[in-house]
């Protein structure tokens, strides 16, 4: 997956999570905001681990399926 592509993905998900905070009054112990930031963490682990080797092309349909399945519309 192409770095263009993970930080797409990975604003997409911090602004839902940003609303998802402001939609819960700020309450950052509520269940839905704990589960999506999980979620978000995940990305950014695996986002890490990518970064650090060198990515090749003909792996990207792999970590492109890997890193939807976080996203959630």
């Amino acid at each position: 997956m192409s770095s263009d592509l993970m930080y797409d993905l990975i604003t997409k998900m911090n602004i839902k999570l940003n609303q998802l905070i402001v939609d819960n009054n700020y309450n950052l112990l509520c269940e839905e905001v704990q589960n999506y930031s999980r979620r978000l963490d995940k990305v950014l682990t695996h986002y890490n681990k990518v970064a650090g080797r060198k990515m090749c092309y003909s792996s990207q349909p792999v970590q492109l399926r890997e890193m939807k399945k976080y996203l959630v519309k």
